[in-house]
Order: C-alpha cells, then structure tokens, then sequence
C-alpha cells in the first residue's frame, strides 16, 4: 500500500508540474511592477564604473527597448532613472551575487532602479574571456528594471538560454522568445 501511494503521488506532482498555464504562453515570471513614463534614460556612474562598461550597458538596453514601445537614452546625470554602477558593499551581495537591481517606487509602479555590479568579480566584454560577460549581466538586470522576474528550472529544454534564468550560464546577447513575450506582456 505504501508503495502504491508514493507512486500515485509522483504521477500527482508530476502531472500538476505539466499543467501548470504559464503567461502569454511563454515561460516568463513578471514582478507585477512597470514604469508608466513613455521613457526611461539611463546614467552609467563612470566615477565607479570603468568606461568598459559604457557599450556593452547601451547595447543592453537597447536589446530590451527595441522589443517595447518606449524610448530610452543616455544621461550624464543622476536624474536617470536606471542607474548602473559598481559596489562593494557586502549587503548589496549577501549571498556572492554578482548583480543586482535594487528597484524603487509606489505601488506597482517603478520609479527609479540602481543595478549595482559586484566589483569584487571579475568582469570582461568578450565572448571568450575569464570573467561574467558584461553584456549579458546588464540584460538580465535590466529585464528586472523593467518588471521581469526570473525564470526558474523547467520542463522546457531550453529554459537556461532566458536571459531570465536565474543564474548566470553563458554568454548571452540577445533575448529569448520568452524573454521577448515577457517584456511585451507587460509593455
């Protein structure tokens, strides 16, 4: 009788997990939160971050505002909304993260975002290099600025090309389908 209970348990579990609707018909989680502006600017702290980080980041949001209809654009000052800029500080990163997007705002709106990069990692522009690929760090922190959540382990086999799966796999610089339904979903 135990045997048979455990068995008939798995096939529950089992066929919850594949019944489960996801959203848009996607594999994508959203925050609930969204800017309301027809824009967002962005300001790259270059008095912390290297100047390294300038192309990679504008490609970043690029990628992201090509897919939504809103505009964004470079400022040289801290009236940006997203902010990108190094860290040290250990509660930024408790658990060794090696990004964050610390997100501001009322209610479900979005109003300012610091995504902060862990200067104690190393980080490189190139595909093939030692060290998290910028680019492809700034895209998944970005898709949190603007109201992603991440994306989880899943019974889709390609789950790990989101640039929303939550954790860092390989160099991505472009989004997935997913991704893309995701950001429109909510844009």
């Amino acid at each position: 009788m135990k045997k048979w209970f455990t068995i008939a348990t798995s096939l529950i579990f089992i066929i919850s997990l594949l019944s489960v609707p996801n959203q848009a018909s996607g594999h994508f989680n959203t925050t609930g939160k969204k800017w309301n502006a027809g824009y967002v600017n962005f300001y790259i702290n270059n008095s912390s971050l290297p100047t390294t980080f300038d192309t990679p980041i504008t490609s970043a949001m690029r990628t992201w505002f090509n897919q939504i209809p809103m505009n964004t654009q470079r400022q040289y000052s801290t009236s940006a909304g997203i902010h990108f800029e190094y860290s040290r500080a250990s509660s930024h990163f408790p658990n060794d993260e090696i990004a964050v997007a610390i997100v501001s705002g009322t209610g479900n709106t979005i109003e300012s975002v610091r995504i902060l990069f862990n200067q104690n990692m190393t980080w490189t522009t190139s595909s093939s290099g030692s060290g998290y690929h910028i680019q492809t760090v700034a895209l998944h922190e970005i898709g949190h600025a603007l109201g992603l959540d991440h994306v989880g382990w899943s019974l889709i086999p390609d789950t790990r090309n989101h640039v929303m799966y939550y954790t860092y796999t390989d160099v991505k610089t472009s989004l997935h389908s997913h991704d893309i339904e995701g950001i429109k979903s909510i844009y």
